[in-house]
Formats: structure tokens, sequence, C-alpha cells
């Protein structure tokens, strides 16, 4: 689902994106983990002119996004509401094994990468974040 999302940001960027979906796109735009890049940890020493430039952010606190990705994408559920028999299933400790679930549930019901893609797009960033980024 993330890889959709992130190949529905470059592929179809949209003028009117919110600076959170422009955060996404630029974060997309970065090589995958698994291409080369120069940089100062080489023997070469610091990174070759125009070579790419990138932020990688991890934000787990909402410091950058105003609210909490995993909660808003139940916004693209059916009545925008999870069942309660897959709500049950969560168990402390196996968080990422919940949102497996949920991100299967969503898929099972039709909802597509663009679909999550309009949610986080609408998430404002953090007070302040704008200016900061």
């Amino acid at each position: 689902v993330c890889r959709g999302l992130v190949w529905e940001a470059l592929t179809s960027p949209s003028p009117t994106a919110s600076p959170a979906a422009r955060l996404l796109r630029t974060l997309a735009e970065t090589p995958p983990a698994d291409k080369f890049l120069p940089g100062n940890w080489q023997d070469s020493g610091m990174a070759a002119q125009g070579a790419p430039r990138f932020l990688l952010t991890f934000d787990f606190d909402e410091t950058i996004v105003d609210e909490n990705s995993d909660d808003s994408i139940v916004r693209a559920a059916p009545g925008q509401r999870l069942p309660e028999s897959l709500r049950a299933t969560y168990r402390e400790g196996f968080y990422n094994e919940y949102m497996q679930r949920v991100f299967q549930y969503l898929g099972e019901q039709g909802v597509r990468p663009r679909d999550l893609r309009a949610i986080y797009e609408a998430i404002p960033l953090s007070p302040g974040m704008g200016e900061l980024l």
C-alpha cells in the first residue's frame, strides 16, 4: 500500500496538494535504499557535486503532521469505521500485525492507494512545521 501511495504521488502530482502531501512526494523522490548514494561515509569524502539531496523523516509522535496517520486511514473504511471484529484483534505489542490486518481489510473493501493518498494529503502539518521545513 505504501509503495502504491508513493508511486501515485510521483506519477499524478496535484498542484493543490497539502504541505503534508508535498512532503510525501519529496520523500518519494529519493532513490530506493538498494541504490548507491555517494556520501561522506565513503572513501571519496563529501558527496559529489550534483549528487541527490534528500531529507528522510519519521514522525511517530505527531511532530510533523498534526494527526496520527494510522488513525486517519479509518476514514477510508466503509462508514469511516472499522468493524468491531477487526478492532478486537488488536493486541499490545503487535501493532504492526494489527495494521497489516487493517490494510488488508481496506483492500478487500475496494480502498485504493489513491483513496489513502487523499486522506494523507488532508492531514495538516503541525503548527510551525511548514515554516521549519
